[in-house]
């Protein structure tokens, strides 16, 4: 679990539960984030690397952060310390013991200052979208993130909100156009998917597989569902 707090403070707490028994809660790490006047975290994730947390904010900067324990032992995956004994006090009480991390490295207002939306790993590659509009291709080098391409997908687009890569070698970008919800083919170059929803300000999710798609999302307080099988493909190519 990663929280934003006061002072620009994160947190990673650790929350396991045993049949029967409360939840326990553990306190893993606690991070810095640089000043800004909307400073919060918008993503996270755990980079394959290991011992490595990287954070999207809402000012549209990335963030890398150490996520190693004080004696040094890897906390790269979540779970890793095991199950603390039921009967220890909240580890929120304790939180001074746990040190305080500053950013190993920073690309600040990256997406500019309407927030990152996702990052996540592919590959070797990390990946970061936004609401500017694009969605960059990042890689590490020396715990230093480094930009290696950026893209614009189509004209439009202006809010992106996540890539999904597809197991046929595809890679798709959901975001919303105006008051649409798009998901665009970067191989083919089109629109698999417009469906109109009002825009972006709403909670959404969307499943795809060979055999569907359904994106469902709220509007002024009902839970809406888009469904769509899949057509059977009657193009020759000569």
């Amino acid at each position: 679990l990663l929280v934003s707090g006061p002072g620009g403070i994160a947190l990673w707490m650790d929350v396991t539960r045993s049949p029967g028994q409360l939840p326990v809660v553990r306190l893993m790490g606690r991070y810095r984030l640089p000043p800004c006047k909307q400073r919060w975290h918008t993503c996270a994730t755990f980079l394959p690397q290991g011992g490595l947390l990287l954070f999207g904010d809402r000012r549209g900067s990335l963030l890398l952060f150490p996520c190693s324990s004080s004696d040094g032992t890897d906390r790269g995956t979540p779970g890793s310390e095991g199950t603390a004994s039921q009967s220890e006090p909240s580890c929120l009480l304790r939180s001074e013991a746990v040190p305080l991390q500053d950013p190993l490295s920073v690309l600040f207002g990256l997406h500019g200052k309407t927030g990152v939306t996702s990052v996540t790993c592919h590959g070797d590659y990390i990946y970061s979208t936004g609401r500017d509009g694009c969605y960059r291709q990042l890689c590490l080098r020396d715990q230093q993130l480094e930009v290696l391409q950026k893209h614009r997908p189509c004209k439009g687009l202006q809010w992106i909100e996540e890539l999904r890569f597809t197991p046929g070698g595809d890679l798709l970008v959901l975001g919303f156009h105006a008051d649409d919800f798009v998901v665009w083919s970067t191989r083919s170059g089109v629109n698999l998917h417009c469906v109109p929803c009002g825009g972006g300000h709403r909670s959404w999710s969307y499943y795809s597989s060979p055999e569907a798609d359904a994106f469902a999302y709220v509007k002024r307080g009902d839970v809406m569902l888009y469904h769509s099988e899949a057509e059977p493909c009657e193009q020759r190519v000569l």
